[in-house]
């Protein structure tokens, strides 16, 4: 699946302060790792089933991006994105950083798209 970006309508909600700030930490990421590969941002309710994403995922609110690279690359990223506040997951071809902990933005109420 192509990583896409979050589409205008998302951009230019009350959402794009946090994604901006989400944006900017990765690109610190990939400042620093050469090699990487985004293999998935945003995804629209229909692309994260089909990827047998989470309800709840992130990426439907481009707050969550999928990593593929070498074995040492993704290393750096889960320790870089990490010491930036990120959460980072090592599903073992890749790596998965989204900006809250799993079922934060739930626990506050906020309704993910169907």
């Amino acid at each position: 699946m192509p990583a896409s970006p979050p589409p205008t309508a998302l951009l230019s909600s009350g959402w794009f302060p946090v994604i901006f700030a989400f944006y900017i930490r990765v690109v610190e990421i990939f400042r620093v790792v050469p090699g990487l590969e985004v293999t998935s941002w945003w995804r629209s309710p229909a692309s994260n089933l089909d990827a047998g994403g989470d309800p709840q995922s992130q990426h439907l609110f481009g707050l969550g991006m999928d990593f593929a690279g070498s074995q040492n690359a993704l290393r750096e990223v889960i320790e870089l994105a990490r010491g930036l506040g990120l959460v980072a997951v090592d599903f073992g071809g890749y790596v998965h950083v989204q900006l809250f902990q799993a079922g934060a933005l739930a626990r506050v109420g906020v309704v993910f798209p169907t």
